[in-house]
C-alpha cells in the first residue's frame, strides 16, 4: 500500500501583492504525475488546506479542479483531508456529505478522541488513520481537577497530550495506525509566512511527550522535516515556498510504503514554480551591477535587495528603493518582482544597543512597539509598516 503525505496549501495565499494560485496550480499538477506514477492509493492532507477562513472564489476552483482530477486517477482510492489553523471548520466541511460519494472524507471539527479512527482495507494490508485536525482549547479533554500548571500554555499543551494518548488507547488492534495533526513539535522555529506565530508551546508539544505510532503525519511547519526518526513524526512541509524564510527549503511530499503493517518513508522532490534570492552587495552600485546580469532560473522570481555594512541613512534607504522601482517597472513582462529592501548595518559592538527598554512598565503592547521603533529607528527603517502589521496579526491571533 502506498499513501502520501501532504500539507499546508495555503490556497489562494497573498503575500506582499504576490498571488500563489500559479504555484498551486504548478504543484497540483506534479502531485498528479506523483500518484500516477507511484500508484498512490491514499492522499493524506494534513491541514491547512485554504490561506483564509473565507477563500476567494479563485481559490475555491482551483481546490475543487485538483479533487476533481485526483478522483479519476485509478489507483487513488481515498482521499482525506483535515482542517488546519487557517482553515474555516464549517467551510472545509460544507461539501463533505457529497465528498463522501467520492471516496474523500474532510475532517474539520475534531471528534471525540475515540471516534477519529478511519480504518482502510486495501488488497492484504489495513491502515488505520487517526484523522485529527487542528485541535482547539475546547477540543482538549478535560484535566484533572488538581492539575497544576504554571500557564495557559502548559495547560493547552498537556491538553493535545493527552487527546493524542486517548486516540492510541483507543486504536485498532490490526494493521500499521497513522495519526494526522496540525500543531508545533519543534521549538524555536518560525516564519514569516504563517501569521499564527508560535509562542512557546502555546499550540503544540515536544516530540518525546507524544504517544508512538507507526507514523505521525503532520502540518503547520512548512519546511519538511523529520522530527524523530525512530518515533516516525514527519513534517511534509508546504509544496511550495510563501516567504522569504522558505528560500531555502527543499520542498517536497511523503511517500509511505505500508508492507505486512510495517512502514517506510520515502520522499519526492517537488520543483518550484517561484524562488525566492536576495541580491546583495557593499554598494548601491554593486547591487545594479548585479541585477544588470540577473536571470531568474524559474517562471517566477521575489527578490529582495540587501545593502551590506551599511549606516542606515535615509539617503540609502532612498537609493536602493529607487533602484527597487526602476527594476520592477522593466521587469513586468518577465515576472520577477523586486519585494523589499533591506539595508544591514554595520556589526554593533555593544550589545546593548539593540536592547529595548524593556525596564519599564509598558501600559500597552502598541506602547512597547512604539518604544522599541521609537529608540532603534535607524534599525528598522523602512520595515516600519511591516512589524506593525505583524504585532497586529499576532494581537488579533492571541485574542481569539
Amino acid at each position: 500500500m502506498k499513501i502520501l503525505h501532504t500539507a499546508d496549501w495555503h490556497i489562494g495565499k497573498n503575500y506582499n501583492n504576490t498571488n500563489f494560485l500559479p504555484d498551486f496550480d504548478f504543484f497540483s499538477k506534479q502531485l498528479i504525475q506523483i500518484i500516477e506514477n507511484d500508484g498512490v492509493q491514499i492522499l493524506l492532507v494534513s491541514g491547512d488546506v485554504f490561506d483564509v477562513y473565507a477563500p476567494s472564489s479563485s481559490a475555491q476552483k482551483a481546490y475543487y479542479e485538483l479533487l476533481s482530477q485526483l478522483v479519476h486517477i485509478t489507483t487513488l482510492e481515498h482521499i482525506i483531508i483535515t482542517a488546519g489553523n487557517h482553515d474555516s471548520t464549517a467551510f472545509i466541511e460544507a461539501p463533505s456529505g457529497f465528498m463522501r460519494s467520492q471516496n474523500i472524507q474532510i475532517f474539520g471539527q475534531a471528534t471525540a478522541p475515540e471516534d477519529c479512527w478511519q480504518s482502510i482495507n486495501i488488497g492484504n494490508e489495513t491502515v488505520n488513520i487517526a484523522c485529527v485536525p487542528f485541535l482547539r482549547n475546547n477540543d482538549f479533554p478535560a484535566l484533572e481537577d488538581d492539575a497544576d500548571f504554571d500557564d495557559f500554555r502548559d495547560r493547552n499543551a498537556q491538553g493535545l497530550i493527552n487527546y493524542y494518548k486517548l486516540t492510541k488507547e483507543h486504536q485498532p488492534t490490526n494493521g500499521a495506525n497513522i495519526a494526522l495533526g496540525h500543531f508545533t513539535c519543534v521549538q524555536d522555529y518560525t516564519i514569516d509566512s504563517e501569521r499564527d506565530i508560535t509562542i512557546g508551546n502555546i499550540d503544540g508539544t515536544s516530540k518525546s511527550a507524544l504517544p508512538l505510532f507507526d507514523y505521525f503525519a503532520l502540518g503547520h511547519i512548512h519546511k519538511p522535516m523529520t522530527v524523530s526518526a525512530t518515533r516516525n513524526i514527519y513534517y511534509s512541509g508546504s509544496p511550495y515556498p510563501m516567504s522569504f524564510s522558505e528560500k531555502s527549503d527543499k520542498k517536497q511530499v511523503n511517500i509511505i510504503d505500508v508492507n505486512d503493517g510495517k512502514i517506510q518513508v520515502s520522499v519526492k522532490k517537488l520543483e518550484h514554480f517561484r524562488t525566492f534570492e536576495s541580491i546583495k552587495g557593499e554598494s548601491v552600485q554593486e547591487i545594479d551591477n548585479q541585477l544588470k546580469n540577473y536571470q531568474s532560473k524559474t517562471k517566477a522570481t521575489q527578490l529582495e535587495l540587501v545593502l551590506n555594512n551599511s549606516d542606515s541613512s535615509v539617503q540609502k534607504h532612498k537609493e536602493l528603493t529607487d533602484l527597487q522601482n526602476e527594476y520592477n517597472e522593466s521587469w513586468l513582462e518577465k515576472n520577477i518582482t523586486i519585494e523589499k529592501v533591506r539595508l544591514q548595518r554595520h556589526q554593533e559592538t555593544k550589545t546593548t544597543l539593540d536592547k529595548p527598554e524593556f525596564n519599564r512598565e509598558f501600559k500597552s503592547p502598541n506602547e512597547l512597539l512604539n518604544n522599541i521603533l521609537e529608540h532603534h529607528n535607524e534599525k528598522y527603517l523602512g520595515s516600519e509598516n511591516d512589524m506593525r502589521n505583524a504585532f497586529l496579526e499576532i494581537l488579533e491571533s492571541l485574542q481569539k
